[in-house]
């Protein structure tokens, strides 16, 4: 898995595997949004049999599992966030649009921290406001 992956290089000290390891990440989150705002997995257009049907299928709601994925793996990354900042502030906003109140509860810590990243990175949080405001 990714985050094996992570802590098996505990510190990135050349700039090429630096820049490999971040293009790694941007994949597996962009793929995590992606994954979880298809439209096929969005059981609120679905009659409540049918989502019980879909989610008893599953074992639960993937797009959970999925968001769930995304935040451990960015509490994973630790120092590393700032690289994802301002890039990842669109989709992982988009993951907080999905109606589903656990994916939310689950993904909106990560602005916050984005936040606070930024702040202690740069001095200020202008990346991720300016993101935010488009």
């Amino acid at each position: 898995m990714l985050i094996n992956l992570f802590y098996s290089f505990p510190k990135y000290n050349d700039r090429l595997t630096l820049f490999c390891m971040v293009q790694l990440w941007s994949i597996y989150f962009d793929f995590g949004v992606t994954f979880l705002t298809q439209h096929s997995l969005q059981l609120e257009k679905c009659t409540p049999s049918q989502k019980l049907k879909i989610i008893r299928a599953q074992g639960g709601d993937l797009r959970v599992r999925m968001g769930l994925q995304i935040l451990n793996m960015w509490n994973a990354i630790g120092d590393y966030k700032i690289n994802f900042i301002p890039s990842m502030v669109g989709p992982f906003l988009q993951v907080t649009l999905v109606p589903e109140p656990t994916l939310r509860r689950a993904t909106l810590p990560i602005f916050f921290d984005m936040l606070d990243c930024e702040n202690r990175q740069r001095g200020n949080f202008k990346q991720v406001n300016k993101s935010v405001s488009i």
